[in-house]
């Protein structure tokens, strides 16, 4: 049966003649344009794209578009065909690439991406030599990349991303100097970047993440100069960060997180002005943070944390007023937390945890009024806690455990009925209940015991959001050091312990999601 013939449309950005539709859509309108213009003896030079669209997919779909291939090879004009610049064939459940495609020698973009096709790339399509677009991501090529797809010189983009493609990059990629988007992420491609991958001096956007390259990263990446994202996270690469990354002036995004880079930060990472989101966390780097990061004014979101970083925090950090997460937890840095880290007031989330810190939390903590995450476990922070932080009214969780704090939780805490206050190990020097609090919250806590048959379920416990008088009816033992509490309004409430009997003691509670009630 014939499609239904709809008019096709000139895109007006490119001046091609989209038509859209199933296979038979499409000939359908390829014959009525080749009838037209043998009535009219005259050329016809209108680029044209083919889309294919269809609501049900047919189990011999490849077979269907191998099938319309070659009716066009066969049946339409030459001028038909070589007028034919895109073929975007996606989602169709296509299996193999029908080898009559590479005779469309004036082919400017292919798009077979989320589909099934198997097997290897075939090395037939460097005869495409007009291609400037190529995009086969999303199927499930297996095999390498072919040395031949280097002849495709006039190649702009290239996206071979979330297959499963094996071996090397070839240094032939060095041959697409015209390429401005390569992406070769979520495969399984192994060895070394090529050096030659820095002949690509228009690339824009490189995306080669989650893989198993190995080795170093090649210096000459220094050479895309027009790089914008940078992403290399998820493999295997050792050796230095090369400090040329700093020529990357354009760069934007840079991730190099999950490998096993060591050495120092290079002191040119000062020099990437318009950086804005930075990952070098889970390496082994060394050494301290360099003092040039003062100069990233444009950065947003930095995390540098699972690494082996020494030294302190360089007060310059300071001069990144932009920040909105910052992450430096599970290092060996030391001494005091600066007081600049107080001047940027845009943070969201920090993460100093697990580090060697040492001396009071600063009071100007308190300055950082949207913050709602602030985690500095594990550490060796001495002093109280100070009051400051209670100003911080966006906080929802906040983790002080494992350090050398003492004195009085600050009372306002206890207004925050949606903070998960974590204080685990600091309840012998931090009294968390103060005398003026609720007894029947003492009562409850001391209803804790190795029997909960024993419990007098009818001793009741306010919780602390006295506003909406909220009051717990029943506590119920979740494990060993958690209890579950329902109050009149049908909320369940997660209350975190500590000891048993006379000795229990509330270390953290938080209200619990309807959505996950246990």
């Amino acid at each position: 049966m014939r499609g239904k013939i709809l008019n096709p449309k000139i895109n007006l950005e490119d001046n091609t003649l989209e038509i859209k539709g199933n296979y038979q859509t499409v000939y359908d309108h390829l014959c009525k344009l080749n009838d037209t213009y043998k009535k009219k003896a005259r050329p016809f030079d209108t680029p044209i794209s083919l889309i294919f669209k269809t609501k049900k997919i047919a189990s011999n779909s490849s077979l269907e578009f191998q099938q319309f291939i070659q009716a066009i090879i066969t049946n339409l004009s030459v001028a038909i065909r070589n007028n034919i610049k895109e073929i975007i064939a996606q989602h169709l459940d296509l299996t193999f690439i029908p080898s009559e495609i590479f005779c469309f020698y004036n082919l400017d973009k292919l798009s077979l991406s989320y589909n099934k096709l198997t097997g290897t790339i075939p090395p037939k399509i460097s005869n495409l030599i007009n291609l400037s677009w190529l995009d086969l991501s999303h199927n499930q090529f297996t095999s390498s990349i072919p040395p031949e797809i280097g002849n495709l010189k006039n190649l702009m983009r290239l996206e071979i991303s979330y297959n499963e493609l094996t071996g090397t990059i070839p240094s032939h990629i060095g041959n697409l100097t015209e390429l401005y988007l390569f992406h070769a992420s979520d495969n399984h491609l192994s060895g070394k970047i090529p050096s030659e991958i820095g002949n690509l001096k228009e690339l824009t956007w490189l995306q080669l993440h989650q893989n198993k390259l190995t080795d170093s990263i090649p210096p000459e990446i220094g050479n895309l100069t027009n790089l914008i994202e940078l992403y290399l996270e998820k493999n295997q690469l050792s050796g230095e960060i090369p400090f040329q990354i700093g020529n990357l002036k354009n760069l934007i995004d840079l991730n190099l997180s999950h490998n096993q880079l060591t050495g120092l930060i290079p002191s040119q990472i000062g020099n990437l002005h318009k950086l804005n989101w930075a990952n070098i966390s889970d390496n082994k780097l060394t050494g301290s943070i360099p003092p040039e990061i003062r100069n990233l004014k444009n950065l947003g979101w930095l995390y540098v944390s699972h690494n082996q970083l020494t030294g302190t925090i360089p007060p310059q950090i300071g001069d990144l007023t932009l920040l909105e997460e910052l992450n430096l937890s599970h290092n060996q840095l030391t001494e005091a937390i600066p007081p600049e880290l107080t001047h940027l007031i845009n943070l969201e989330s920090l993460d100093l945890s697990e580090n060697n810190f040492t001396k009071p939390i600063p009071s100007e903590i308190g300055n950082l009024i949207n913050l709602k995450i602030l985690y500095l476990n594990n550490n060796q922070l001495t002093g109280e806690i100070p009051p400051e932080l209670a100003n911080l009214g966006n906080l929802t969780d906040l983790t002080l455990a494992h350090n050398k704090l003492h004195g009085v939780l600050p009372p306002k805490f206890y207004n925050f009925i949606d903070l998960n206050l974590d204080l685990y190990w600091e309840t012998k020097n931090i009294k968390i209940i103060p005398n003026y609090y609720t007894d029947q919250l003492k009562t409850a806590l001391n209803l804790i015991n190795t029997d909960p048959a024993t419990w007098d379920l009818n001793r009741i416990l306010k919780s602390k959001d006295e506003a909406l008088n909220r009051i717990i009816r029943k506590l119920t033992l979740n494990d060993k050091y958690k209890l579950i509490g329902v109050d009149n309004l049908g909320i369940q409430w997660m209350f975190n312990v500590k000891d048993r009997g006379e000795d229990a003691l509330l270390t953290s509670y938080y209200m619990i999601p309807p959505n996950s009630y246990i």
